[in-house]
C-alpha cells in the first residue's frame, strides 16, 4: 500500500467513525428533548459535543511531510 493509499484509507475510516458518532448523538439528543422539563433544552452541540463540531482538524503541509517521511523510514527498515 502506498503512502497516498494509506492516507486515504485513514481519512475514510475517520470520516466513517465521525458519521457514526453523529448518528448516536442525534438519537441521544432526541431522547433528551423528549423528556419534559421546565428549563429550555440545550443545543445538540452543547448537549453532546464532538471533535468534528466546528472547523475540524486540518492537515498542514509540514505535518503531511513529517508523516510521509516517517512512513518511508518505516518501510525502509522492513
Amino acid at each position: 500500500m502506498t503512502f497516498a493509499e494509506t492516507i486515504l484509507t485513514l481519512r475514510g475510516h475517520q470520516t466513517f467513525q465521525a458519521r457514526e458518532w453523529e448518528k448516536y448523538r442525534l438519537i441521544a439528543y432526541q431522547v433528551y428533548t423528549s423528556i419534559p422539563k421546565k428549563s429550555p433544552n440545550k443545543s445538540i452541540q452543547q448537549y453532546f459535543p464532538l471533535p468534528t463540531d466546528g472547523s475540524g482538524r486540518k492537515l498542514d503541509a509540514e505535518l503531511v511531510k513529517a508523516r510521509r517521511q516517517a512512513f518511508l523510514d518505516k518501510m525502509a527498515k522492513n
